[in-house]
């Protein structure tokens, strides 16, 4: 009797190792892994966004055409730049008019003025534009890019102290890019509508100008003054002209200038008035 529950012992025994045996050589196979699948991402396109602005001048007091100019620009956002002569004599009432309808239309604005801004302020020896508009001239900077709006309306030429001004501003387009604005053109293959008309010493002014912004690498100029849209290179200077809002002395259509600049690329896109009643 004993010697059967020996044997059962040991044969149990052997069960035991048996199976502990074949469980640890389950365990020691090699197991495949899983496969995975690895997915290269797709690259993204980065769209830069190109900056956008309207420039709009030579109004002369058109507050109709004006008013619905601005009205199209109101709901991009986009900025609305005036390079001069909104008025006829640039008396106060005038320009506290123009600036009445700036302000109504809602819009982001800057404004400089022209030649026609600045006659009553010439004549009384004072500044009616300052007083309406706090300024004569200005910079300031969208998306990165400079904007310098000079005033070179004045029939004594930009003065002393925006001499000044303005040698100081063109330092930092060394660094990054600049536009500069202005009512009239420095220079015209044709015309002799330009900063210094009829007046020797505002001529060499422009030419100082010139020399003074290429040499601070700014070569793009927008202008108005000569009541048409386009664009030519002189001098090594590229001028935009916006056109004009105004109905008279105007061989095209009142109309302004919109803007849209990515890196070095400045395209331009010119939006016309209604074509009935044009010009005097």
């Amino acid at each position: 009797m004993k010697r059967g529950i020996r044997l059962a012992i040991v044969l149990g025994l052997l069960v035991g190792m048996v199976i502990v045996l074949v469980a640890w050589r389950l365990n020691a196979e090699p197991k495949a892994l899983p496969i995975v699948r690895v997915v290269e991402p797709t690259p993204t396109e980065v769209v830069e966004k190109p900056l956008k602005f309207a420039v709009m001048s030579d109004v002369h007091m058109n507050w109709t055409d004006w008013i619905k100019f601005l009205a199209k620009v109101k709901p991009s956002g986009d900025m609305v730049l005036v390079t001069g002569d909104m008025t006829s004599l640039g008396k106060k009432n005038e320009l506290m008019a123009a600036k009445k309808v700036l302000d109504e239309s809602g819009v982001k604005y800057a404004v400089i003025p022209g030649n026609h801004d600045m006659w009553e302020s010439d004549r009384i020896k004072s500044s009616l534009f300052n007083e309406v508009f706090g300024k004569e001239y200005q910079s300031f900077k969208l998306e990165g890019r400079k904007f310098i709006m000079i005033n070179n309306g004045r029939a004594t030429g930009l003065g002393k102290v925006q001499r000044a001004w303005l040698e100081e501003e063109v330092k930092e387009c060394q660094q990054i890019k600049c536009i500069a604005l202005m009512h009239m053109p420095l220079n015209h293959g044709i015309s002799g509508h330009i900063m210094g008309e009829k007046n020797k010493v505002v001529t060499e002014e422009a030419g100082s100008l010139i020399r003074l912004l290429k040499s601070n690498n700014v070569v793009e100029i927008i202008a108005g003054h000569l009541h048409y849209s386009g664009t030519y290179e002189l001098n090594g200077l590229r001028t935009y002209l916006s056109g004009a809002v105004s109905r008279e002395r105007n061989t095209q259509t009142p109309r302004y200038t919109e803007f849209s600049i990515i890196g070095d690329q400045i395209d331009r896109l010119v939006i016309e008035g209604e074509e009935n009643d044009i010009g005097d």
